[in-house]
């Protein structure tokens, strides 16, 4: 039995432990803007974040260096939690920041979003990648309350991708950001190590090797940011209304026998739409694994993984013809081969072949990820919410992308980082389910980053 002082142990997983994970794989970054006194939301926010805290220890850790495992684990103890906890009191807490001077008038909503995303990522605040976090001993959770205007601010969360993916960050922002106390629940860091097994088995052996390593794609990654145009940023409301019509046309026209989907999702149609419009060549669709395969870090009994924290997403691989229609997004989901995420057969019973090495290393690869169904509501006590914002790196290497995100409780936003797509006069002349420009000052149409 531990000691109240014993190190808390969890080894990651195989990929978070990995090279490319550790040396390359960004924070995640999430800024959500409010109206009201940043002094009294401050208040709130130590004693929140000291209940998280306690029911989370593990966000108190380190990483380590370990021989077993995969090489690369995270500990902490009751001592480094009760220090934490102290140090938010006395206000000398290196989690909780409150107006830093370093980015003092840079985070105003009337700035380019370009400008917001440098100067976050490149902040002392950030949480940098995994070598440095474990070289350095750094904290892996950051939070800053930063002023942007007369009783103005913004709460920005920054979080190590190595311990967490979309999924929990967003749950530990959704217990920060809440009235309620009863949202303050502990999530399990310890991993199931069979995750890698089980995700082959999903997605495809053959896909999930690309996963751990492709060179096509890290070749196309460098020519893409060395030989190609800055991609451009825009991002826009999705017009729920003509979401809903376009699944009402889907019910009305095909059959629910055989192997055609029943139905398709605003996901699906928001997919396949945004893969045709940025002219992807190859779409990787990223998808969280919890809910959909089995997962319990404990043998003895099998859940699905909704209180697991730490990183079990992946995605589908789709190529050309592939994601062309709603349906075959649907289709991919496990809805015609129950367990299987991999893209749907063609009309000959075969699943496209995946393409050759020049193919990959010479196409457009895209990433679409959907954050819309992780709860966004955030609200502090005396305050108005006014916007939330993803956060990226846009000075690395990357893929052109869309993030479909939640921008107000109310309202589903599209953010697009494209070489094909300059204004918005081409996203609303493609399809009708894409709305206004979110904001012309955050997202100039037709300026480059």
């Amino acid at each position: 039995m531990l000691e109240p002082n014993d190190p808390r142990t969890t080894h990651l997983l195989k990929a978070e432990s990995s090279f490319g994970w550790m040396a390359g794989m960004p924070s995640g970054n999430a800024l959500t803007y409010f109206r009201g006194s940043i002094d009294e939301a401050h208040t709130f926010l130590k004693g929140r974040l000291a209940a998280v805290l306690t029911a989370n220890p593990w966000l108190c850790a380190r990483l380590v260096k370990r021989d077993e495992m995969h090489g690369v684990a995270m500990t902490w103890s009751d001592e480094a939690l009760a220090e934490a906890l102290s140090a938010l009191q006395t206000d000398t807490s290196s989690i909780l920041h409150l107006a830093p001077t370093e980015l003092k008038d840079k985070l105003g909503l009337e700035n380019p979003y370009k400008d917001l995303c440098r100067a976050l990522t490149r902040s002392k605040l950030a949480v940098p990648v995994g070598k440095r976090c474990l070289k350095e001993g750094r904290p892996l959770l950051s939070l800053c309350l930063i002023p942007t205007g007369p009783s103005e601010f913004a709460v920005w969360l920054s979080m190590s991708h190595i311990i967490a993916d979309g999924y929990t960050a967003y749950a530990i922002l959704n217990m920060l950001l809440s009235k309620e106390e009863a949202s303050v629940v502990a999530l399990e860091p310890e991993r199931d190590h069979s995750f890698d097994t089980k995700l082959a088995e999903a997605i495809g052996q053959e896909e999930k090797a690309i996963l751990d390593f492709s060179l096509p794609g890290i070749l196309n990654a460098l020519g893409s940011h060395y030989f190609r145009k800055t991609p451009k940023a825009l991002c826009f409301r999705l017009n729920t209304q003509a979401i809903e019509a376009e699944k009402l046309a889907y019910l009305q026209s095909n059959s629910t026998e055989g192997s055609t989907p029943p139905f398709i999702s605003a996901n699906d149609i928001v997919t396949s739409t945004l893969g045709r419009m940025l002219e992807f060549t190859s779409l990787y669709m990223a998808m969280n694994l919890r809910g959909r395969i089995p997962l319990n870090p404990n043998a003895a009994e099998v859940d699905r993984g909704q209180g697991l924290a730490g990183n079990y997403e992946s995605g589908i691989f789709f190529f050309e013809g592939d994601f062309d229609e709603p349906a075959s997004i649907r289709s991919a989901q496990g809805g015609t081969r129950p367990g299987l995420y991999q893209r749907p057969p063609r009309a000959n019973g075969l699943i496209q072949p995946i393409p050759g090495f020049w193919k990959r290393a010479l196409g457009r690869p895209g990433l679409v990820t959907n954050w819309s169904g992780w709860k966004a509501a955030f609200e502090l006590p005396g305050c108005d919410t006014v916007l939330h914002l993803p956060i990226t790196e846009l000075d690395r290497p990357f893929f052109e992308s869309a993030i479909v995100f939640q921008s107000r409780p109310d309202e589903i936003s599209v953010l697009i980082f494209s070489r094909v797509i300059d204004s918005m006069t081409q996203v609303n002349a493609f399809s009708p389910i894409f709305g206004a420009a979110l904001s012309s000052e955050l997202f100039p149409a037709g300026r480059a980053l």
